[in-house]
């Protein structure tokens, strides 16, 4: 892992921004975790926990986040939503991760006037993303059907991780249950 102070604290700040608009968009955090901020680190980007005896989550992103600023927003910004119910189990569930998606779509266009089509070009060329556009899709279907309703579906149980199909299925009634199945759906995203 990389030690950058300056960039890390602009990078912890960014977070900062994202995760409070990703609070209004898809509801409040789990309470009770720490987040110690941003690093850099070869595997990521991934949220970590550094301790398993303590509730500390760190982010962590690729080293070209550094100097690229598009990257880092769509890192981040994807990366904030796994921060709102953090899970030690992984792989998230299709609906996490395409929220996570969607958000970072979305979340960072305060960056730069470019962000938004720099990163619907990252989504369509980047090669190792094909799981995150099938998981964004299946949550624009789900979106469709109702706006709210991650929001909905976390008033009841604020744990993305806890969902099940039925779960959604019994709150959303609207939503197909081979909807609710595919969301979640658990894959090695990369």
């Amino acid at each position: 892992m990389f030690v950058y102070p300056e960039d890390r604290r602009r990078l912890t700040e960014i977070a900062g921004r994202l995760l409070a608009l990703a609070e209004q968009r898809f509801g409040p955090r789990v309470p009770g975790w720490n987040f110690l901020g941003v690093f850099f680190d070869t595997d990521g980007p991934c949220i970590a926990f550094p301790s398993r005896a303590r509730n500390e989550l760190e982010m962590r992103v690729t080293f070209s986040c550094r100097t690229n600023a598009d990257l880092a927003g769509f890192q981040i910004g994807h990366e904030v939503v796994h921060m709102l119910a953090p899970d030690r189990n992984p792989p998230a569930s299709m609906l996490e991760e395409g929220i996570a998606t969607l958000f970072s779509l979305e979340g960072p266009a305060f960056l730069s006037p470019t962000y938004r089509t720099w990163s619907i070009h990252y989504l369509a060329t980047h090669p190792m993303v094909h799981h995150y556009n099938d998981a964004l899709a299946l949550v624009r279907q789900l979106l469709a059907i109702q706006s709210d309703a991650v929001m909905a579906l976390r008033r009841h149980e604020p744990r993305i991780h806890a969902f099940t199909a039925d779960f959604i299925t019994h709150h959303l009634p609207r939503v197909p249950k081979a909807l609710a199945a595919k969301l979640m759906e658990r894959r090695k995203m990369r």
